[in-house]
Formats: C-alpha cells, sequence, structure tokens
C-alpha cells in the first residue's frame, strides 16, 4: 500500500536455469549424475534401475536423452527436431515414448533407446488437445495417458496390441493426474481436484 515491491532475484525466466541431476536414497543420501549443468526436467529411471531419460528445455528447443547411471558413457539424445518432452520408459525399458509436436499437434510417440529405429506415433489428438505419457502397464500392452483440453485433464488408455485409445475411468480433473500403474498392474493411482487451488487428492482405481 506504500508502493514498496517485494521479489526474488533470479533469472530472466525458469527455462533459463541450469540444474544437475542426482539420486536420493531412501535415507536422504544424494549422489550427483555426472552431467553438465542444463535446463534438464522429468527425470524417470528405467525398469531396471541402470538409466535414466529426461528431457532438456532451454525455451527454443526440448529433447529426450537417456544416460546410463554406470556413467559409463556420456548421455546420448534420443529426438531430434521439434519439441519432446515427458518420457516414460516402456515395461520391458526398450523403448521411451514420449509427447512430440513433430507433426503439428501435441501426440504421443515411442522409439527405441538404442535409436535403431525412428520414432512412431502411438496417439493421435483432436484439435486444441494435448496428450500427456503417465505410465505403462507391467505387460507393457497398455499406456495410461492423460488428456488435457482448455483447464480440464482426463485419463485414457492406449492398448498396443490393438493401436486403440479408450477412455478410463471417467475421470475429470482440473489438475494434472499424475497416475501410474501398480507394480502387478491391477491397480491404478492418480490425483483428481475440482480446483487448482485446492490441488489434489488421491484415488486408487481397479485396472481394467
Amino acid at each position: 500500500s506504500t508502493g514498496s515491491l517485494v521479489f526474488v532475484p533470479g533469472p530472466a525466466s525458469a527455462l533459463s536455469g541450469q540444474f544437475g541431476l542426482a539420486l536420493i536414497d531412501r535415507n536422504g543420501s544424494q549422489q550427483l549424475l555426472k552431467l553438465p549443468p542444463a535446463p534438464y526436467e522429468y527425470p524417470r529411471l528405467s525398469p531396471d534401475g541402470k538409466r535414466v531419460a529426461f528431457g532438456s528445455d532451454d525455451g527454443k528447443e526440448a529433447a529426450v536423452w537417456i544416460y546410463d547411471l554406470s556413467g559409463v558413457s556420456s548421455m546420448h539424445r534420443l529426438t531430434l527436431g521439434s519439441r519432446n518432452r515427458l518420457p516414460v520408459w516402456s515395461a520391458d525399458g526398450e523403448h521411451v515414448a514420449f509427447q512430440s509436436d513433430r507433426d503439428g499437434d501435441l501426440g504421443i510417440f515411442w522409439q527405441r533407446v538404442d535409436g535403431t529405429t525412428p520414432a512412431e506415433r502411438l496417439t493421435k489428438p483432436e484439435k486444441d488437445t494435448a496428450h500427456v505419457p503417465e505410465s505403462w502397464s507391467p505387460d507393457g500392452k497398455t499406456l495410461l495417458f492423460s488428456v488435457a483440453k482448455g483447464s480440464s485433464y482426463s485419463l485414457a488408455a492406449f492398448s498396443l496390441p490393438d493401436k486403440k485409445e479408450t477412455p478410463f475411468g471417467g475421470i475429470q480433473s482440473r489438475n494434472p493426474p499424475g497416475a501410474t500403474f501398480s507394480p502387478d498392474g491391477r491397480w491404478v493411482a492418480y490425483s483428481a481436484g475440482e480446483s487448482v487451488a485446492q490441488g489434489g487428492s488421491l484415488f486408487v482405481q481397479p485396472f481394467p
């Protein structure tokens, strides 16, 4: 009311920040990975715990990378061109699914981790809709993904054998669901809330 302004000094944009990646165990011990600082985001451990997939986004280009936690090799870039984000490992650790705008929409693609094959489209969103990969079922047959349209999120499942998308659970939320399969594949845990300000509550629902 007196004209004073309170502010936090920092970079001009969150995207310009440089970060490291680290492992932390249940006791709180941290191990910094041998990677140069960069605008990293969304790190995900492989099913066998030996590799990590992560994104980098400098505001101009977004890519998905793979790094062997043994440190014997440098990180290698999995995706080229366009904006590729939000990596999720397949159950067998052979593929990574991710969101990409390479065809003018925000659909989900996947690609072999060794880079021997080009990316393959899995989902095709409707206009003004974005698909976000969430979790693979343990049997590798189903990819759970969220559908973002405006300020609303829902969940859907993509069947790999049938190449079909089906809505899951009748879920509607103002918050990203962050859904994940249980280790036995019989349940899905997710967050849902009626408003962003109130946050979300956690739910567990049988699958299918």
